[in-house]
C-alpha cells in the first residue's frame, strides 16, 4: 500500500486497527491459556 497518498487521519487509523488487533489476539491467546490451566486443576 502507498501510504504517502493517503491522508494523515487514514494512515494514523489503520496503525491504530493494526495495534489493537495484535492487543486482542495476545488477550484472547492468555484466556486460551488460563482457561487450560483451570481445567486441569479441575482434574486433579
Amino acid at each position: 500500500m502507498d501510504t504517502h497518498s493517503l491522508p494523515p487521519f487514514f494512515t494514523d487509523f489503520v496503525s491504530t486497527v493494526g495495534r489493537d488487533e495484535q492487543v486482542i489476539r495476545d488477550y484472547i491467546r492468555h484466556q486460551e491459556a488460563e482457561d487450560r490451566r483451570i481445567e486441569q486443576l479441575q482434574l486433579v
